[in-house]
């Protein structure tokens, strides 16, 4: 059975040491969880605002498809149909092409 010898008490450096990092470690934690709230919000805003149907029309910004119109591109993800300023071409983690919507991409950033 192994036994633990207590050394000698942290010294007042080590100590402050210590508690800096804690300190920086709360910080880092707070300005992440304020990230995410504005990706949060900012993902609500989007859905939101929302106005097309996601067929005939760029689900976010309404643009209508068709022989005069923008050409429809389906989301990855949703299946809807956005147009080429409401999509983002990105990879996934096989390094395969993805289109997506930008709520979708901002969903997947969430994450």
């Amino acid at each position: 059975m192994a036994t633990f010898q207590r050394g000698e008490n942290l010294s007042l450096e080590e100590q402050e040491q210590i508690m800096r990092v804690i300190n920086k470690a709360e910080y880092l934690d707070h300005v992440e969880q304020e990230r995410i709230g504005r990706l949060v919000e900012k993902l609500d805003n989007m859905k939101k605002n929302a106005i097309g149907n996601g067929t005939t029309q760029c689900i976010l910004c309404g643009d209508e498809f068709g022989l005069l119109g923008a050409s429809p591109t389906y989301c990855d993800d949703c299946k809807k149909a956005v147009c080429s300023k409401c999509g983002v071409d990105t990879f996934n983690c096989n390094k395969q092409p993805l289109w997506l919507c930008k709520i979708c991409a901002e969903t997947r950033e969430l994450y």
